[in-house]
């Protein structure tokens, strides 16, 4: 087997008789860092003829996705670490959530954004394209709370990042700004 690869138990002897055929299992695991190369199998007769098989073992990687929230950018400019670092999030106006997508494995993938926030928001994240291994890029996802939210709320907003069979999510808090309203009827 090519470099990484270990096999899992032992194979008990197998008896044929001429014309005869039978199957096998064998089990491989891989380390982690196992490599696609020839497998090659060799079965020995009691006579001490041999028989040789090569084929083809194929690693399939599978994509490693860290993502990490990076700030929140108020409708003024004013950044944030911490979405909870201002007292409260305005209702109207367009601000901005910024993650950063890395590709932590070793193989290239392109990435699906997806963001989650309440009913009657809007929500809109950047596409990105293809990462290869070890590349990074932010996404910027812009929020626009509805007017209908009650002010004085937390809500939560998750954006969700996959590729292949990986899916990661990571999730903020807002509070929603409270506006002071009279109306004479």
């Amino acid at each position: 087997a090519p470099g990484g690869w270990n096999s899992i138990g032992t194979l008990s002897t197998i008896t044929l008789e001429s014309g005869e055929n039978s199957g096998f299992i064998i089990i491989l695991e891989g380390n982690g860092f196992a490599i696609s190369g020839a497998l090659t199998i060799y079965a020995t007769s009691e006579n001490g003829n041999q028989l040789t098989w090569v084929g083809q073992l194929n690693v399939k990687s599978v994509a490693k996705i860290d993502l990490d929230f990076l700030y929140l950018t108020m409708p003024d400019g004013e950044q944030y670490a911490n979405t909870l670092d201002v007292s409260s999030h305005p209702i109207g106006e367009v601000f901005s959530l910024t993650w950063l997508i890395t590709n932590s494995g070793q193989t290239s993938w392109t990435p699906t954004i997806q963001i989650d926030i309440p009913a009657g928001w809007y929500g809109e994240c950047d596409n990105i394209a293809k990462l290869d291994p070890s590349d990074s890029v932010t996404i910027a996802c812009n929020i626009i709370i509805s007017e209908s939210e009650i002010g004085g709320m937390q809500k939560t907003v998750s954006v969700i990042v996959s590729a292949d069979t990986k899916e990661v999510t990571d999730s903020v808090s807002l509070v929603v700004e409270q506006i002071n309203k009279l109306s004479w009827v």
